[in-house]
């Protein structure tokens, strides 16, 4: 959940486009155009976008500007802000002429205006002459570079090459690898007028094709001759179908995976050169131009080339046997199929494929042509054959094999964006949900004039660009989630019928005070990474409710508008039976793992200890026993203190609700300080012989205590201070000697009170954080050490509790430590300027509006020091003695 406010330090990606140009090859291309249209509508404050465009079909570059915004992709910016379309302006050219073929004044324009240049062209015919190849895909983007080099205000080449440029590397890392063969020595053979194909398939060095090999020598034109170009290069896998913009599943070619997967789903194609286990690697066409994007607006000045690998194989995999199940599944559910209802064989022998393709695709294609010849009309199944054979030999290399195609650097640049731009530009590859995105594929509108086929028609015809008529212009048909409803006092986003608690994947409540903001509403983005969800419900926990939700509900945000100082709960639903085939029977439910197990936890009296017991107690009913070490204190022994513990308002829900589960605390006397806790032997041997899952939260937590005393407890028992120091020791230790237990190590920030459950705000003590916040807004210290700008990692005490029991429960048998952080600084950061506003205006609400609170930050420990005293220390000693003179106690 956050507020569309940036932060001071961020600018988004539309901000840094602002007043720029950019100059785009390859914009007619599928993943051009989607480019084109979403850095039109998502950086409206562009300059101009220039064009390298050629003539073609005798239509000169006007007339092609101008059928390409005709297109359905374009009509959402035709409808809103139809004058941004002036600002893509057509430049004729070719990559394959020498300087572009752009003329001389149009040279001009761009070496004095353009500032970032985006090359796509490529000639993605896989085995076109090598002499060819090399001239589109390397020469032409050497031709593009010596432009760059010319630009007065050039920031960032941004080179879209393809993840299979290194198809001899088996795990693919996002780095330039050295070219199969010298760049030169390919060009001047290429020249030769006598190279013949036994030639060039030597020059391969083992490619697939002439297009790979083309790609990878033109990585290291890139790599070489970019200079001091800040320089990035954008590796996408298998490129398809659009999850999201500009259109739900907006293709306008049936090449490479469209063409296979769809000729499954209609039963015409049987069988291919796989195992079930080979990963295929897709990657929507809206998530590469929205990497390539934000890539361009994100640059870093180096002279090294930055590689992003756009890939889902690493992070995200999808196996051959899944998208088979998926699209199978799928086709037979809409009737979608031909002939047969779709199956998929996957064998690795050539002559077996031709023996099913014989019997299992060539005689019913014959049959069915025969049927259609004595109906009177013409056939059409065998000529639909042949190209199948095509797309199939043509992908046969690469449904054969399997890569691992890594994307760290990819998801590290996602999570660096703010909030709204990873909205707005999606490409984490771990937020597609197969299940959901290759449906999108058989999503024929119901309007479908003349039951218009475009698969068929590109299997008999082979036109590609009759692609658009399978769009409604509208969207309408494509707009499967609608407006957000007002029902039952709540507003309600996406399939709600039916949902149980079950189903529920994320709850929070927000207050909004748009005192803060300076406006009568405020929007809220319901920022979800998870794309399997079902239902959003937003209701308000007051009287009043949630005053609009706006947006539809197919995309991964609804924006709310919500009234002055609305509090109002957010839940999000999932629907957990669409699970990929191969984990619906291997998941289990956290509750699950801990039903009939017994726990060990320390710390159970402590601040996280006590969340501990509750949520293991409140949400997993079917835990055997919890056994908490404790000590005496004070002269109260274990039992007591026990029902110290369990008389805090904490427990109270779980009191009401089930009484009977506090049974099943066992207090177990011992100290962390004792040799092996001090614990008797008869209590030791019970923990021994029943407790599979340990939580170690005990730890001396004051910062300042004897580093002896500190080590005792947090390292044999178990930089800034005593205490973090002892902790990273302690850490050490966990990491040397866990032997074969499965470990995890759980890292919270600075813990705060509780955020949800089982009771908000809730907390036990004054330290850290709390204490700092709870003095600002009573206004009793104004005065800190830091800078406004500084980021506070602040994280609720029961996220931290729920992720280690979430860890816990997940936890493999292998012999690594997992840690987690429990931390908010990276994804959802505050500001102790942020914690100032608050802060004051909680002080205003205490004095009515009748006083306001400064609060002032200084850098200097001296200066914190001497303002203490003059404007803290002073006035209190000052204020204790008057009490003193009235006869009261000071404080």
């Amino acid at each position: 959940m956050a507020t569309q406010k940036a932060e001071e330090t961020y600018k988004s990606i539309d901000q840094l486009y602002a007043g720029k140009s950019v100059f785009v090859t390859g914009g007619t291309g599928f993943l051009g155009k989607v480019f084109l249209e979403k850095l039109l509508y998502s950086c409206p404050n562009i300059d101009k976008i220039y064009v390298l465009m050629r003539e073609k079909n005798k239509w000169d570059t006007t007339e092609r500007i101008k059928q390409m915004l005709d297109l359905p992709m374009f009509q959402r910016l035709k409808r809103e802000r139809p004058d941004d379309l002036k600002k893509i302006i057509a430049i004729p050219g070719n990559v394959t002429s020498p300087n572009l073929g752009i003329s001389e004044e149009n040279k001009i324009v761009l070496i004095k205006k353009v500032s970032h240049v985006f090359h796509f062209a490529a000639n993605i015919k896989f085995n076109e002459p090598l002499r060819v190849a090399v001239n589109d895909n390397v020469e032409g983007t050497r031709r593009v570079l010596n432009l760059c080099h010319l630009m007065k205000n050039i920031e960032v080449f941004v080179y879209v090459s393809t993840a299979f440029s290194n198809t001899d590397q088996i795990v693919l890392e996002e780095v330039v690898y050295p070219p199969p063969a010298s760049v030169e020595d390919v060009k001047r053979l290429t020249e030769q007028d006598d190279l013949n194909e036994e030639q060039s398939n030597k020059l391969l060095c083992g490619r697939p094709n002439t297009y790979t090999f083309a790609k990878a020598l033109a990585e290291a034109v890139v790599n070489e001759e970019h200079g001091n170009i800040p320089t990035i290069i954008v590796r996408p896998s298998i490129v398809s179908a659009s999850i999201n913009d500009p259109l739900m599943g907006w293709v306008d070619n049936w090449f490479g995976a469209t063409a296979l997967m769809t000729t499954i789903a209609k039963g015409v194609n049987r069988i291919v050169i796989s195992k079930s286990s080979n990963v295929v690697d897709l990657i929507p066409v809206d998530y590469v131009s929205n990497l390539t994007v934000a890539a361009g607006a994100k640059y870093k000045k180096s002279k090294e080339v930055t590689v992003y690998n756009c890939c889902t194989s690493a992070a995200n995999p999808l196996t051959m046997g899944e998208l088979s199940a998926l699209i199978t599944e799928d086709s037979i559910k809409n009737n979608f199929s031909e002939i047969m209802k779709p199956s998929l064989m996957f064998t690795q022998y050539e002559w077996l494929l031709k023996i099913i393709t014989l019997f299992m695709q060539t005689i019913p294609a014959f049959v069915a042509d025969c049927w259609l010849r004595l109906a009177g009309k013409p056939p059409r199944f065998m000529k639909m054959q042949t190209r199948i054979s095509l797309v199939r030999d043509t992908l046969q290399y690469f449904t054969s094999r399997s890569w691992e195609m890594k994307c760290d650097r990819t998801r590290a640049l996602f999570a660096s964006l703010s909030v709204t731009d990873r909205l707005e530009f999606p490409f984490d590859p771990t937020n597609i949900t197969w299940s959901k995105y290759i449906p999108i594929y058989f999503m024929v509108p119901e309007s479908n004039e003349n039951d218009f086929d475009p698969i068929i028609y590109y299997l008999l015809n082979g036109n590609e660009t009759e692609i658009s008529r399978f769009y409604n212009t509208e969207n309408e048909d494509l707009n499967i989630g609608g407006e957000p409803i007002f029902s039952d006092g709540m507003w309600k986003c996406g399939t709600c019928d039916n949902i149980n608690e079950r189903q529920l994947m994320y709850s929070e409540t927000n207050e909004v005070d748009t005192n803060i903001v300076d406006e009568d509403f405020v929007q809220v983005q319901v920022g979800l990474s998870f794309d399997e969800m079902r239902c959003i419900t937003i209701e308000s926990d007051q009287e009043c409710t949630v005053a609009r939700a706006a947006g539809d509900c197919t995309g991964p945000s609804v924006t709310l508008i919500v009234a002055d100082s609305q509090r109002f709960i957010v839940r999000v639903f999932g629907e957990f039976d669409v699970l990929p085939e191969h984990s619906k029977n291997s998941y289990q439910p956290v509750a699950d793992f801990y039903a009939g197990k017994s726990v060990l936890i320390t710390g159970g009296a402590g601040f996280l200890g006590k969340v501990f017991i509750e949520r293991l107690l409140f949400n997993c009913s079917e835990i055997d026993k919890i056994f908490v070490i404790l000590r005496e204190k004070k002269g109260v022994n274990v039992k007591q203190r026990l029902r110290d513990v369990l008389d805090n308002p904490l427990f109270s829900k779980l009191k009401k609700t089930r009484p009977n589960a506090l049974d099943k605390i066992i207090p177990i006397e011992g100290n962390m300080e004792s040799h092996q806790f001090g614990i008797k032997s008869a209590d030791r041997k019970t923990i021994l012989e029943n407790v599979s899952v340990v939580f170690h939260s005990a730890a001396e937590v004051r910062f300042h205590k004897p580093l002896k005393y500190i080590l005792k407890v947090n390292v044999e028992e178990g930089k800034l201070n005593n205490y973090t120091y002892s902790k990273s020791m302690a850490e050490a230790l966990v990491a040397e000697e866990h032997g074969n237990v499965p470990t995890i190590i759980v890292r919270p920030s600075i813990v705060g009170p509780i955020k949800e459950e089982p009771l908000p705000g809730w907390l036990d003590n004054w330290n850290g954080a709390t204490g700092l916040m709870y003095d600002m807004g009573r206004g009793v210290n104004n005065i800190l050490h830091g800078q406004r700008d500084i980021v506070l990692d602040i994280i609720p005490v029961d996220y931290t509790v729920n992720l280690a029991l979430v860890a816990a429960s997940k936890c493999s048998d292998n012999n690594e430590v997992k840690v987690y952080n429990s931390c908010s600084s990276l994804d959802n950061p505050i500001t102790c300027g942020h914690l100032e506003k608050a802060s004051c205006e909680q002080f205003k609400k205490l004095h009515n509006g009748k006083s306001s609170l400064k609060i002032y930050f200084f850098k200097s420990p001296w200066m914190v020091s001497v303002v203490s005293m003059l404007f803290q220390l002073t006035p209190a000693y000052a204020a204790d003695f008057w009490l003193r003179c009235r006869g009261k106690n000071p404080r």
